[in-house]
């Protein structure tokens, strides 16, 4: 029992999970958790199931420009097309961009990832790739390369169209595609970034709309991410976080004004000490003394009930805590072995001496 006790104390199950173990509710329809680095999913529910992304959209948008274009210096000028084509209840620039009016696209970029700019997606589109149409079927092609199967859009920005979905899953794939490009990275982890004046405009001020990077969402791990909101659409939030130098990238669908941010912190917070605990068992000497499945997860023991109460099982925050307990059980169960032995012991020598004497007696 104390083996036992000892095994799971450092051998906590470490498979993706469909709901966070602790119980809280996520508000979400749809979501997914993974590592960008191993390509693992770690949470996940509705993972393939389409949903409409909103302004999500434009991770996809910013990486295909900044894939295009040889320099974020040149500049754009926004065309009759990409004004008059922004729906009116649309996200601009404020005030918002008018034809004719010049821009670098590294300003673009910024109004479209901070002020999730409708203008500013079309018009970077169109720069990049000379038409809306060519822009959407290099992005298709694109899509295909990153792995997604899931996904069809119709604009640069996620304006609500019935054609325009994609899946937790894909929008994953692609926000772990996007952070792996410096300058995305960049931009999309910027609090708040001025425009400079342009021929048409005095400065403009935008600020990051995902308000756990830098908001008034205190999430410490954030360091990238991208909002979106529509009514069909509901809240989405897609967020690049890094925790002790595990990174994750978080996606929920579909979530409620008043959750979405709870949401992704729950999620994040499972995440992390699920991948915590992996990285410890994957270093800790006992850790080779576990059944190792193909994926490279811990096997779960198969334990009582009576042993599932009993079982305390170590937080991954306290490694030193855990270490301690281990040598302590450790060196009462070898003192008591070397009492035990030496109490046989002395009872044999006993035992000897009475058989002797009773001998020499009778002798």
């Amino acid at each position: 029992m104390a083996a036992l006790l000892l095994f799971v104390l450092f051998l906590t199950p470490l498979s993706a999970l469909a709901a966070p173990a602790s119980g809280q509710a996520i508000v979400a329809e749809g979501y997914v958790v993974l590592n960008p680095e191993t390509g693992q999913v770690i949470l996940e529910k509705n993972a393939c199931e389409r949903y409409f992304p909103a302004s999500t959209t434009k991770v996809m948008t910013a990486l295909m420009i900044l894939e295009k274009v040889g320099s974020l210096d040149e500049v754009l000028t926004f065309s009759e097309w990409a004004i008059q084509s922004t729906p009116w209840d649309s996200s601009t620039l404020k005030p918002e961009a008018s034809p004719g009016e010049q821009m670098t696209v590294r300003d673009a970029l910024y109004g479209l990832m901070l002020a999730s700019s409708n203008e500013c997606a079309s018009a970077l589109a169109e720069y990049a790739y000379g038409s809306l149409e060519a822009f959407l079927e290099a992005e298709r092609m694109r899509l295909t390369r990153i792995g997604c199967t899931g996904t069809q859009f119709v604009n640069a920005h996620g304006y609500h169209d019935e054609n325009h979905y994609t899946t937790p899953y894909d929008l994953a794939l692609i926000m772990a595609e996007a952070v792996r490009n410096e300058a995305f990275l960049q931009i999309a982890s910027t609090h708040a970034y001025t425009i400079p004046a342009t021929n048409m405009a005095e400065p403009r001020e935008v600020s990051m709309g995902h308000q756990m990077i830098g908001g008034a969402y205190d999430y410490p791990y954030a360091v990238a991410g991208k909002t979106g909101h529509t009514p069909e659409a509901g809240r989405c939030l897609v967020t690049y976080a890094v925790k002790n130098g595990i990174p994750l990238v978080c996606v929920i669908m579909k979530s409620s004004d008043d959750q979405f941010y709870q949401d992704t912190d729950k999620l994040l917070t499972e995440a992390f000490a699920i991948e915590e605990r992996r990285v410890m068992a994957e270093n800790a000497p006992s850790a080779g003394e576990g059944v190792i499945s193909n994926e490279g997860d811990l096997s779960p023991y198969e334990l009582t009930q009576a042993d599932q109460e009993a079982v305390v099982i170590a937080s991954p925050e306290l490694p030193r805590q855990t270490s301690r307990l281990f040598r302590a059980v450790l060196v009462l169960t070898g003192a008591a072995f070397a009492a035990a032995g030496g109490l046989l012991i002395f009872m044999l020598i006993t035992g000897v001496r009475l058989l002797l004497r009773r001998r020499k007696k009778h002798g």
